[in-house]
């Protein structure tokens, strides 16, 4: 049951017919797995923010999800084949991504599966009730420096999506409300954290209009073994 979600800021005129259908063929080819039982998603026309630019750099985020086949040396051949065939299937879209792995239990079955979430480390996400139209343009950007400052990464590393138009409450009532998530490889922790959350809450706050008490922020804390970047991980890369 593999299942590819990509989400991107593409336009969807520019998604080529039957990219699913291709898509479905690569991951079968990677996991080896029945293409019959394989499903991929595309969102297009996504607010995303890669490295601080305006939206106009093709960029994605990408959830790979699998029963099994997702072992170390798996994952590493899955690295090396989405390198090669996701880019030319997608066009000028260019994965210079990252897979945090997770185990997720299918819970009937009692079976473990490999969740893959593909994006360049760090990452924030926002989901958001406020209408799309409402979002300032470069708002991702600007989060995108945000998280750079605060984590000390590099800018070009640094990867933020806001989703807006969720059907979201926070407290049971309709005012500008959001969840969110900030991973990354180290440099979070509890007085870390604070430090964040502070300079997160006050960008969203005057960009979305979301007060402070109506959004979660969740961290997450990767490790460099399960995060993978140009075709290995950040355990080999940095050893």
């Amino acid at each position: 049951m593999p299942h590819l979600r990509i989400h991107t800021n593409i336009t969807r005129s520019k998604i080529p017919r039957g990219i699913g259908k291709e898509l479905c063929t690569v991951i079968a080819e990677s996991l080896g797995k029945p293409v019959e039982v394989c499903s991929a998603l595309i969102n297009p026309d996504q607010l995303l923010s890669w490295g601080g630019n305006d939206g106009e750099e093709p960029c994605a985020q990408v959830v790979l999800m699998s029963v099994g086949r997702m072992g170390p040396e798996e994952k590493s051949d899955t690295l090396k084949l989405s390198r090669t065939k996701f880019n030319p299937v997608l066009g000028s879209l260019q994965l210079r991504c990252v897979f945090i792995s997770k185990m997720l239990k299918i819970l009937k079955w009692d079976i473990m599966a490999l969740l893959f979430k593909i994006f360049q480390m760090p990452h924030l996400k926002i989901d958001t009730n406020v209408p799309r139209s409402k979002i300032p343009a470069g708002l991702e950007k600007e989060l995108c420096k945000v998280i750079a400052d605060s984590l000390g990464k590099p800018l070009n590393y640094c990867c933020v999506t806001i989703n807006p138009d969720q059907v979201m409450s926070f407290g049971g009532d309709d005012e500008p409300c959001g969840q969110a998530i900030l991973m990354s490889i180290g440099q979070l922790g509890v007085a870390e954290n604070k430090k964040h959350s502070k300079a997160v809450f006050e960008k969203v706050q005057a960009g979305l209009g979301i007060s402070k008490t109506k959004m979660y922020i969740h961290f997450q804390d990767a490790k460099s073994a399960d995060v993978g970047y140009n075709g290995t991980t950040f355990h080999d890369i940095f050893g």
